[in-house]
């Protein structure tokens, strides 16, 4: 048997230290904890308004401004943090409830469960511009949803046992628009995937400070396709006073010029106790290309047993990737004696601009 010679000693020592130490390195590096990466986004809007109050105001244009500011960070996957103020910016005026629209922290011990506290918005239901689901949330403003806000302050829990399955709990102390300061209200919801139609069903249970309990009963569906979409939601009080709601739309996907979709949407709303206002429609049509960067909008909602309809339009640059300016106009006819929802709008007409930015 042959000595190994010094150099072929030395080449195998080279070859196993270069084979072992990436080993090492990586067992190192496994061994050490990680801490995740934080990523941040902020985002900002002005918005300046000039409006022509209802005719018992007198005929003077009036303006109006107010600035939105919003946050975001994340730690990995397993916190998140998010915040949204706006102000209208006049002194003496700043309300930090009002003001403060979101303020929430996420904890996400795994991909199926996440937990939230906070002021924060809750998207439940299909409907794009009248939601039934109102014992939750309070309705938003049809014809702009984007300042618009369903953001209420409590804990939720979002749980997916399976591919097909979602869960949703809420709990609310007292924080629903509209509900007395001492009522707390819970919902369940679950979400199924059947035959490709996303169907919820839930419940929503508000609790006063006497004991009195008011239970609804929730669901929703939608199915989409190719080119366009069915979906619906709805809500039935078992017991308390009755508040039905029910809510039909379509949706239209159109491929256009300029490589671009527009996009319609149809809803239907029935409310069979509300005597004023018992049926309610809404038309928009948004996403029509005028450019390569600029997108053109028309909505228009009505409640014909109360002789009122609204009508809106809206043009939207796309500067760049961070920089959006849109300027948008809206009209409003009624009778005089018409009992407009107050989240309609009061003022007769609108012009307004805004600039968002994000960073």
């Amino acid at each position: 048997m042959k000595t190994p010679t010094p150099r072929l000693a030395a080449a195998l020592a080279c070859t196993l230290l270069f084979a072992f130490y990436p080993l090492s390195a990586q067992l190192d590096t496994d061994a050490a904890p990680k801490s995740p990466p934080i990523t941040a986004s902020f985002a900002a809007d002005y918005r300046y308004s000039s409006y022509l109050p209802p005719e018992e105001a007198g005929d003077r244009w009036r303006s109006a401004q107010s600035a939105s500011f919003e946050a975001r960070a994340r730690a990995g996957n397993l916190f998140s943090f998010s915040a949204r103020v706006e102000t209208d910016g006049k002194p003496g005026s700043f309300d930090p409830d009002a003001a403060i629209e979101t303020l929430s922290l996420a904890f996400s011990p795994s991909p199926a469960c996440t937990l939230t506290a906070g002021k924060q918005n809750l998207q439940w239901g299909t409907a794009r511009a009248f939601s039934s689901i109102t014992r939750l949330a309070p309705p938003v403003d049809p014809l702009e949803p984007e300042g618009s806000s369903r953001s209420v302050t409590g804990v939720r829990a979002d749980l997916i046992p399976a591919w097909w399955l979602s869960l949703t709990g809420v709990a609310l102390p007292g924080s629903v628009p509209g509900s007395p300061a001492d009522e707390t209200t819970g919902a369940l919801r679950a979400e199924l995937l059947v035959l490709d139609t996303d169907v919820a069903v839930g419940l929503i249970s508000q609790i006063g400070a006497g004991g009195d309990r008011e239970t609804a009963v929730i669901g929703d569906a939608a199915r989409f396709f190719a080119f366009f979409g069915l979906y619906g939601e709805g809500q039935y009080v078992i017991d308390g006073a009755s508040d039905t709601q029910i809510t039909g739309g379509l949706r239209l996907d159109i491929p256009a010029w300029l490589d671009s979709t527009i996009v319609t949407s149809a809803e239907y709303q029935w409310l069979p106790e509300n005597t004023d206002s018992e049926h309610r429609v809404f038309l928009d049509i948004s996403g029509i290309p005028l450019s390569r960067d600029l997108r053109a909008g028309i909505s228009a909602l009505a409640a014909p047993d109360a002789s009122l309809i609204v009508f809106r339009g809206t043009v939207r640059w796309n500067v760049n990737q961070n920089l959006d300016a849109a300027l948008s106009g809206r009209y409003q006819c009624y009778t005089k004696d018409a009992p407009a929802p107050v989240w309609w709008g009061a003022s007769r007409a609108e012009i307004s601009a805004s600039v968002s930015a994000a960073f």
